[in-house]
C-alpha cells in the first residue's frame, strides 16, 4: 500500500505510505509493484515517455500499467497544471516504446473523448486480471474494444 503523489500533507501520512515524487522519477525500487495506476497524469508531464519508462521499471514482471488520459478538450486550464494533449495514436506509441504491450484500449467513461490503456511490461505473459477488467468495462458499456 504505497503511493506516489504531490500532496505534501499526505505525504506525511503512515496510514496511506505516500510519498512525495514525480513520475519521472519514482522514489521506488524496480519491481516492487503489481499495479501502477495513472489517471490524468501523464499529459501533465513535461517527459511523458520517462513517465512510462519508469512505470515499466517498478512494475513486476506480471504487473499491469492502468493509464487514463483526457482528450485535448478535457485538459485542464489552470496555469498552475500545464497540460499537453496525446492522442490515441501517440498514447500508444509511447506504451510501445516503454516496452509496455498494450492489452486493452477503450474510450474513457468520463465522455470527454479520453481513452483507458491496460498494458503489462514486453515480454510478459498476459493475466487474467487484465482480459477481466477488459471484459468487465466493454460489457458495462457494451461498446467493442478497438
Amino acid at each position: 500500500r504505497q503511493a506516489v503523489g504531490l500532496v505534501p500533507g499526505l505525504s506525511r501520512d503512515p496510514l496511506y505510505g505516500v510519498r512525495q515524487g514525480y513520475g519521472y522519477d519514482l522514489p521506488f525500487e524496480a519491481e516492487s509493484f503489481d499495479a501502477v495506476v495513472a489517471r490524468h497524469s501523464l499529459e501533465h508531464s513535461p517527459m511523458p515517455l520517462v513517465n512510462l519508462l519508469e512505470t515499466a521499471r517498478v512494475l513486476r514482471p506480471s504487473g499491469l500499467a492502468i493509464l487514463a488520459v483526457p482528450a485535448a478538450g478535457g485538459l485542464s486550464a489552470e496555469p498552475h497544471l500545464p497540460s499537453v494533449p496525446l492522442t490515441d495514436p501517440q498514447c500508444r506509441t509511447l506504451l510501445a516504446s516503454a516496452r509496455l504491450t498494450l492489452l486493452h484500449a477503450d474510450t474513457d467513461g468520463a465522455g470527454d473523448g479520453g481513452h483507458r490503456y491496460i498494458a503489462r511490461k514486453a515480454g510478459q505473459p498476459g493475466t487474467r486480471l487484465a482480459s477481466s477488467v477488459a471484459e468487465t468495462s466493454l460489457a458495462d458499456r457494451g461498446a467493442e474494444a478497438h
